[in-house]
């Protein structure tokens, strides 16, 4: 390993008081020292800017940037302004890693000379760490194209920029666009056009905590126009500058379909479901399971041939599935009886969207 890298750690922080200690701790853990610590204040309003300050005086790596709420994008693009480390990564501010992700990426990113090193993933919900994420039981070296196709799969590369540690130069004239959601994958693909190679390795060393807010609570208009700006927009660049990559650039786009259905479903905006926009992407959604169906499923898992199979043939029981799905994850997290689900199943397929 080389004990001299510097890498710059880019984390944006806003509303997460009850987890940004154990954040913060995992990161000055690391067994790679030569660290340059970002840490962005985005005009929160509870006590992160206290603990960042905190923090700062007890570990020079430690930079505070305290600023008015933008958003997320705004918040990693101010740490841009004050990077520098050979190497960037990020870490969001309610989740943690392991003490050794930094020293684990930069071993491989320089022993197989790739532009992007990367790890797999836990999931984190109440207390409760899952499996590991698609992990890699070797260190696994993926070419531009081969890298490009697997981050339209969304399987093994995923569209975050979080467990992943980049050259510097990568992010040259990129940033993320201020006052947007799904900023991730606004910018990712474009990063990776850039790359000769990127590593995955065999360790699971990010843990990415989902929070208990209802998922009623985090969807919006908002937060689905500007999704499928984004996939819509990459979708029309691939189809014109990667054709070799024609039946994973269709496989995203309807999985996007489904994701945006799904979502809007869940509002219960009947405008918004009728408007062009979504009969358009309908169309568009229907015509390429005509055409490539088979090729298509070919690429998904169980659950997502199920719910693409049936926003394509049977609408109308897409929508109860997503009632279901809802009120399922709303007894989990608020203890409810089955027996109280399925009334409360019932009651909700009589709501018309």
């Amino acid at each position: 390993m080389n004990e001299n890298v510097l890498v710059s750690i880019i984390v944006p922080i806003y509303k997460v008081e009850n987890y940004l200690e154990k954040c913060l701790e995992s990161i000055i853990a690391q067994t790679h020292k030569n660290l340059q610590i970002i840490l962005i204040d985005d005009g929160s309003p509870d006590g992160c800017g206290k603990i960042c300050d905190t923090y700062a005086k007890k570990d020079s790596r430690i930079t505070v940037i305290h600023q008015e709420n933008k958003g997320l994008s705004a918040a990693r693009n101010a740490g841009f302004e004050i990077v520098k480390g050979k190497y960037i990564g990020f870490v969001d501010s309610d989740d943690y890693i392991a003490a050794d992700m930094y020293e684990n990426l930069v071993t491989a990113i320089e022993k197989y000379d790739t532009d992007i090193s990367m790890c797999s993933y836990y999931k984190v919900e109440n207390n409760v760490v899952s499996k590991a994420q698609y992990p890699e039981i070797k260190d696994c070296v993926y070419s531009k194209n081969e890298a490009l196709k697997e981050l339209l799969i969304d399987h093994k590369i995923q569209n975050f920029v979080w467990n992943k540690l980049y050259k510097k130069e990568l992010f040259l004239n990129v940033r993320f666009p201020d006052g947007k959601e799904f900023e991730d994958i606004a910018t990712i693909f474009y990063i990776f056009e850039k790359i000769n190679s990127i590593v995955k390795i065999s360790q699971t060393n990010y843990f990415y905590v989902t929070r208990p807010e209802s998922i009623v609570n985090d969807v919006s208009r908002k937060s689905i126009n500007n999704y499928l700006e984004f996939s819509i927009n990459r979708y029309m660049y691939i189809h014109k500058k990667y054709p070799e990559l024609k039946i994973y650039n269709d496989y995203k786009l309807v999985s996007t379909t489904v994701r945006a259905f799904y979502d809007a479903f869940i509002l219960k905006d009947a405008e918004y479901l009728r408007s062009d926009n979504f009969k358009k992407l309908y169309d568009k959604f229907k015509s390429l399971m005509k055409k490539e169906g088979p090729s298509i499923l070919s690429l998904m898992d169980e659950e997502e041939k199920m719910n693409t199979c049936t926003l394509a043939y049977n609408i109308e029981y897409f929508k109860r599935l997503v009632v279901y799905d809802r009120n399922l994850h709303d007894a989990i997290k608020n203890k409810r009886s089955l027996k109280v689900l399925n009334n409360d199943f019932n009651v909700s397929l009589k709501v018309d969207i």
